[in-house]
């Protein structure tokens, strides 16, 4: 895919956040991959993890890819890392088929609190019942949970910013 046909994925600001038949991916493109796959109005359909970042679920033709975009700040990640993520990321991005695509830096829609306290205020402030039932029937394993916390925690984000849904807590 050329660079003219990555930039006419882009999505446009002045386009309905919400239409009808409306699916949206949203993925944390890390060694392991969160995924989570939302309706128009923010309902969680489907949530996972995946290793092989050409792996994620192809179901439907995505209205959009939500994704979060490596960023180069300080942490544990070596310039090595960093460059493995960002092929990652552009492999996930050319396999999931998607009218646009929306690169989101971690900062922006988490700031900078700690991954753990992310991840325990996702669950405990975001996750509604019918959510944490999708994600219970996911089987996800514990060590690798937070990948698709992560995931669904962008989707929840990126609703309260479209005004989709309320703000999480």
């Amino acid at each position: 895919m050329g660079e003219n046909e990555i930039a006419s994925r882009a999505c446009h600001t002045n386009s309905p956040a919400a239409s009808e038949d409306q699916v949206i991916l949203f993925v944390d493109p890390g060694r392991v991959a969160g995924w989570a796959v939302f309706d128009e109005r923010g309902r969680l359909y489907w949530i996972g993890i995946t290793r092989k970042p050409e792996k994620l679920p192809t179901g439907p033709h995505y209205t959009r890819l939500v994704i979060e975009k490596p960023h180069g700040g300080r942490g544990k990640a070596s310039r090595i890392d960093l460059v493995a993520l960002a092929r990652r990321m552009q492999t996930i991005i050319m396999s999931v088929s998607a009218n646009c695509v929306e690169e989101v830096p971690p900062a922006k829609w988490k700031g900078t609190t700690a991954k753990e306290i992310m991840t325990r205020r996702i669950r405990e402030r975001w996750m509604d019942e019918a959510d944490a039932a999708v994600f219970a029937a996911a089987k996800l394993p514990p060590s690798l949970t937070h990948n698709a916390i992560d995931a669904y925690g962008l989707g929840r984000w990126w609703f309260a910013k479209e005004g989709i849904r309320e703000a999480p807590r």
